[in-house]
């Protein structure tokens, strides 16, 4: 769905996951857009050089996009109900 940039990370605290802790081997790095995204369906507040840390994990992702896709199903669903109940009146 969208293209991020996966980082190979070594141990420590700044190279685990910042939703899960997960120390895995391939991260997503926090750039402009990723955390405005994770910021968005989070209701967190993550900034850069914040000294937390600035990844997160490839399952993490996964649901994040999955979360994504749900959101914009609901929105589109809501849509076409409020659209025919509109039609109806």
């Amino acid at each position: 769905m969208f293209f991020v940039k996966i980082v190979k990370m070594n141990e420590g605290l700044n190279h685990k996951c910042r939703a899960c802790l997960a120390l895995d081997k391939e991260m997503i790095s926090f750039d402009e857009k990723v955390i405005l995204i994770f910021n968005d369906l989070t209701n967190l507040e993550v900034k850069s050089n914040d000294g937390l840390p600035q990844h997160v994990c490839k399952s993490c992702w996964d649901i994040i996009e999955l979360f994504i896709q749900f959101r914009e199903r609901c929105m589109s669903v809501n849509w076409s109900l409020r659209n025919n109940l509109k039609n109806l009146e």
